[in-house]
């Protein structure tokens, strides 16, 4: 039952964009430029890491700063995933106690404002790209595959983190704390190569293949087989974790919130 409406809730596209869309007005509310300022935002936070690290990294400059560019637009989706999944249904504590609507709406709602914001940024990526005149070819493409898979792991993320901190509120807490470190741990602002044999080490985190399934067809041309798989293979785990935490797990988030 709890699966059959959690679903019906991500299948109401209707009311989770209004929610979402109303949720990013209100975030800029009253500002000039508005939800414009994601990208301008985004724009300078890399164009300085670009001018500082560029300069101390002795690499060519268009190749990094692609780099730095679409690598920071990735984890800028993940981490905003990841946190904000910790606090998807205690956020919306009234919504729950309140009414009868379904818990996939509110997963759906937090994922909507991080794929706008995500569109936003993408289309500085894309400027950079072109404005590098960086060649492309077919390969390119599958970033958009890489984006679904952002997408699709997000939804299991929000649902495991969102009932495991509903029930364990320091969870929270740990999880803002470990994203703070793994954004030094994950190649962002550095390529692999610089860290010599301790690039081996970047393997074991993660985010270095949700990233590189995204960034390695646009800068390097190539499809990153061994992200690849370890992303498809984490997929499954965190599903499996998902459905078993729906089953059993979201009938209490009601109590615990």
């Amino acid at each position: 039952m709890e699966l059959r409406a959690f679903f019906q809730g991500i299948g109401d596209v209707p009311l989770w964009w209004r929610l979402a869309w109303a949720d990013m007005n209100q975030i800029y509310r009253r500002s000039l430029i508005g939800i414009f300022w994601i990208s301008i935002s985004f724009l300078m936070f890399v164009g300085v890491k670009i001018f500082i690290f560029g300069a101390i990294s002795q690499m060519d400059m268009t190749y990094y700063s692609l780099w730095v560019v679409i690598g920071y637009a990735v984890w800028n989706f993940i981490n905003a995933s990841v946190v904000d999944a910790c606090n998807v249904f205690i956020g919306s504590r009234s919504w729950i106690l309140g009414t009868n609507m379904s818990l996939g709406t509110f997963v759906a709602q937090s994922i909507m404002r991080h794929i706008i914001s995500l569109f936003f940024v993408a289309i500085i990526c894309i400027v950079a790209v072109f404005f590098y005149s960086w060649e492309q070819s077919l390969v390119t493409f599958t970033v958009l595959l890489g984006l679904v898979f952002l997408i699709i792991n997000s939804m299991w993320v929000h649902i495991v983190l969102g009932a495991l901190c509903a029930r364990h509120r320091d969870v929270m807490h740990l999880v803002q704390a470990v994203m703070h470190v793994m954004f030094f741990l994950t190649p962002i602002l550095y390529i692999p190569k610089q860290l010599g044999p301790k690039a081996a080490v970047l393997n074991y985190n993660p985010f270095t293949h949700y990233l590189a399934i995204v960034r390695e067809p646009v800068v390097n041309g190539i499809i990153p087989q061994l992200s690849w798989t370890v992303v498809i293979c984490i997929t499954i785990v965190g599903w499996f974790a998902a459905i078993y935490t729906l089953k059993y797990k979201t009938r209490n988030i009601a109590f615990w919130i």
